[in-house]
């Protein structure tokens, strides 16, 4: 599933940001991009990756251009964004196709959520209908509440939650550029038996955030912290208040800065047609899945 979910996701970049065809599904090979970015584990490669990226959106541009020059569609304004084009490919499609791969992966597991889901598809499809529309809006996809739940964990809580326990990218590195300290919201014990409340950090000291951890600490989802549950998104354990970080509803997945994921809207589009068309169980056999680094964190199985 994974490489048909990464040709899935460079596909819909394409139309959606430059109405532009990869042709990553019906070419029928893989894409250069895709063939990029297989088993990114070092710089040289992601410096690779990047290239490709690059000289790709660059052809998108060219010809989207040379379209417009000759009055067939295209746009004169793409390359304003290239650069954010760019961007898109290297953080975008990798990301988006792991986290609907372990998003299927849950669902395999817990087949009532997908009757769940596909009832919500149902209803919605039948207000799109009544209203005289043809396709789905944002709106649309807003008002349902187990697909978000399943990008977040269902549709908003099924993402919601798959983004808090399964996290693509799994720790983040920041350097200090001043001498400073952290103060902890839950005192620790270290092992000479000093409670603490804060610590100090030096200028030019880096510091590991993890990501895995934070999504599954207890004291800020639960006892539940380790399960896959995306109703944790429909109820008010008071978390709200317990913690404030990031935009989406206390995820560190995207760090705690003001830039969103702009992804998350593709996820559950792709994630819709494929819940409302497909049915899906665990691969048959002794199968174990493993999280594996690939660039992200991406499922692998070994028999």
């Amino acid at each position: 599933m994974v490489p048909w979910l990464s040709r899935t996701a460079l596909d819909t970049i394409g139309v959606a940001t430059a109405n532009y065809d990869l042709q990553a599904i019906d070419g029928g090979q893989p894409n250069s991009l895709t063939q990029a970015y297989s088993n990114i584990l070092n710089m040289k490669r992601i410096k690779r990756y990047m290239q490709v990226v690059r000289a790709s959106s660059q052809d998108v541009v060219d010809k989207q251009t040379a379209l417009f020059a000759e009055g067939k569609g295209g746009s004169k304004n793409l390359m304003s964004i290239l650069n954010p084009y760019s961007t898109f490919f290297f953080a975008g499609h990798g990301s988006t196709s792991s986290t609907m791969a372990w998003a299927l992966y849950e669902l395999s597991n817990h087949p009532e959520y997908q009757t769940k889901l596909r009832g919500e598809i149902k209803t919605t499809r039948a207000g799109v209908t009544r209203r005289g529309d043809g396709e789905m809006t944002i709106l649309d996809f807003d008002l349902m509440h187990y697909l978000p739940a399943l990008v977040k964990a269902v549709y908003e809580q099924l993402s919601k939650e798959t983004l808090r326990y399964h996290p693509i990218v799994c720790s983040i590195a920041r350097q200090s550029n001043s001498d400073t300290s952290i103060s902890l919201d839950i005192p620790i014990t270290l092992v000479t038996g000093e409670v603490v409340d804060s610590f100090p950090i030096e200028r030019g000291q880096e510091i590991i955030l993890s990501i895995f951890n934070y999504n599954r600490l207890k004291s800020v989802w639960g006892e539940d912290a380790d399960e896959w549950r995306p109703e944790r998104f429909l109820e008010n354990h008071g978390l709200e208040q317990r913690t404030k970080l990031g935009l989406v509803s206390n995820l560190a997945s995207f760090s705690s800065g003001v830039r969103g994921c702009i992804g998350l809207l593709q996820m559950q589009s792709i994630l819709f047609e494929l819940i409302d068309n497909f049915e899906f169980s665990p691969p048959p056999g002794d199968v174990e899945i493993l999280r594996a680094f690939t660039g992200t964190m991406a499922p692998m199985y070994v028999r």
